[in-house]
């Protein structure tokens, strides 16, 4: 009887100690990543292959933006490409993750990341190509996170 007692004590005393280092050793939550909102950085990449192109996004305040605007010389990549970056801060709670470039090319890209690690990247083919970035931001309710 009492090796037993003993014995369970060890254990659970092991079995404590273990949790504990887990938690002391693991990294930091990635809550803010999967679940974006109030101050994380948003950026979106678009990618054309003319200079000229449509760009609609929901900027900090989660307000729909669309911008009409022709490439400058200086934003063209080595491989032909036009490119522009749009980042900002989140301002809300639930920030919507979307991106959508449409130009007069055979090609459009686009990518999403957020705190500098990518969350999605497409590319649209054909006569006046488009690509969407967007992916959904189900944040638990307020009470849970």
């Amino acid at each position: 009887m009492r090796k037993s007692i003993l014995g369970m004590a060890a254990a659970a005393a092991l079995l404590g100690g273990l949790g504990s280092v887990g938690t002391a050793t693991a990294g930091p939550a990635e809550a803010s990543w999967r679940y974006v909102g109030n101050g994380d950085r948003v950026s979106f990449e678009v990618y054309s292959d003319t200079t000229w192109a449509t760009v609609s996004y929901y900027n900090g305040n989660n307000h729909l933006i669309q911008k009409h605007f022709d490439f400058r010389q200086s934003d063209r990549l080595p491989d032909g490409r036009y490119y522009r970056v749009y980042a900002f801060r989140s301002r809300v709670p639930q920030q919507i993750l979307a991106v959508k470039i449409q130009q007069e090319g055979l090609r459009a890209s686009c990518r999403l990341s957020v705190n500098n690690r990518l969350k999605i990247a497409r590319t649209g083919y054909g006569e006046r190509a488009r690509a969407l970035c967007a992916t959904r931001n189900d944040a638990p309710p307020f009470h849970l996170s």
